[in-house]
């Protein structure tokens, strides 16, 4: 009997199991069927990015193989790779997915000046109410400017701070940014950003952010401090080109 019942919640565990893993790791879609929301779900690709992406595939009579995204201007190397993880040609199988851009063991890093309420939930320890807490705090206080102000924020101790270090950052790439993130720190039109910077092989310093135009001066100037410029990525955006 004993036996018996520790045999059923073992099956009840392994059905938990799996269908976590199912919700963590989402079946990818045929790439030929995707749609612009499905596209614009991936971390690099904005909506004019996926306007290309859909042309190219109308253009093709669809697509053969994923290596034709690559055709697509504005797509390197790890955009694409991120494409991958998410899509697929059926004729061609699922090519192998690896990890890349800023992601850990734990999951992808989150910008706590940019992040959503569903990314902040992501990190350990973090649920809505708390993800809460820690955007008004961004509001009343300001930007971060390190990692280590969340500890300001009520009911984030020191043993939580360090199991989120790895997965959290303050500055934020302009090289490597989403139009969502640009929009989050005041800006007015993130994809304009992002096509700007495509057509230029990427931002040489953060003072070509500013100078693109209409971009608000004073909205710059206030979020400044926050922007870097990553050599890598902007040496990946010229290969683009």
């Amino acid at each position: 009997m004993r036996s018996g019942i520790v045999a059923v919640a073992l099956a009840a565990l392994l059905l938990s199991a799996t269908a976590l893993l199912a919700q963590e790791a989402p079946a990818p879609t045929d790439i030929n069927s995707a749609t612009m929301n499905d596209l614009i779900k991936v971390n690099g690709i904005g909506k004019k990015m996926a306007m290309r992406i859909l042309e190219k595939r109308a253009e093709l009579n669809g697509f053969k193989s994923m290596h034709q995204l690559k055709d697509v201007k504005g797509i390197g190397k790890k955009v694409f790779a991120k494409l991958v993880c998410s899509f697929y040609v059926p004729e061609e199988g699922r090519l192998p997915c690896e990890v890349t851009g800023k992601e850990t063991a734990g999951g992808p890093v989150v910008n706590l000046n940019t992040a959503t309420v569903k990314e902040l939930t992501t990190l350990p320890g973090i649920g809505k109410k708390m993800a809460d807490k820690i955007i008004d705090h961004r509001k009343t206080a300001g930007w971060y400017k390190t990692p280590y102000e969340l500890e300001n924020v009520k009911g984030i101790g020191k043993k939580m701070l360090e199991k989120m270090l790895p997965r959290i950052e303050v500055k934020l790439n302009i090289n490597e940014a989403r139009a969502a993130q640009f929009e989050a720190l005041g800006f007015a039109n993130g994809d304009a950003i992002i096509e700007a910077r495509q057509k230029a092989g990427g931002f040489k310093t953060v003072d070509d952010l500013g100078a693109l135009s209409g971009i608000d001066p004073k909205v710059f100037e206030g979020v400044k401090f926050l922007l870097v410029v990553a050599l890598e990525e902007k040496k990946e955006e010229k290969k683009v080109e």
